[in-house]
């Protein structure tokens, strides 16, 4: 529940509305954010320093690099988790499809497979998905499963599992 409830909202929503209501559990978050600043923070001044001290020499570029490169990773990491926008708990069966308006988006599932183990247990669901514009125009098409989402741009589309009619 906790993990839905966290990944289920924009990051920066969640600490601001939903974590103080978690209480005890959630402080670790407190905690992990405040050392990411911290590290974020050292990146920062130690490529400062080395364009302020070093900026004569080229011998060192590799290591700014890779500074400015984890910076750049930590900046798109904390708009898009902070300030992005997130649709949950759309429910498709085979040959279904939902209008996401919000994204000007349309959601089609053509097919689903389930993989089971020898023992009959789930260990994947196998979806072939299409994404649309609102006008039917199609921007991608793809298989995706656990681990392998569909990607189109900024947006990105996870199976959830199944469920079975009974």
């Amino acid at each position: 529940r906790f993990w839905m409830q966290m990944d289920s909202v924009p990051f920066n929503y969640w600490l601001k509305v939903i974590a103080p209501q978690e209480y005890p559990t959630s402080i670790w978050v407190y905690i992990l954010v405040a050392l990411t600043y911290l590290m974020v923070a050292s990146l920062l001044f130690c490529t400062l320093n080395w364009f302020l001290k070093k900026r004569r020499r080229y011998r060192g570029m590799g290591e700014v690099l890779v500074h400015f490169g984890f910076l750049l990773v930590f900046a798109g990491y904390v708009l898009g988790s902070g300030w992005g926008a997130r649709v949950q708990d759309l429910s498709l069966a085979p040959g279904g499809q939902r209008e996401i308006e919000s994204l000007g988006l349309r959601l089609k599932v053509e097919s689903t497979e389930i993989k089971t183990d020898q023992m009959g247990n789930d260990l994947d669901t196998v979806s072939k998905v299409i994404l649309t514009d609102l006008a039917g125009n199609e921007i991608k098409a793809g298989t995706i499963s656990i681990n392998h989402p569909l990607i189109a741009g900024s947006t990105v589309v996870y199976p959830n599992g199944n469920i079975e009619d009974s």
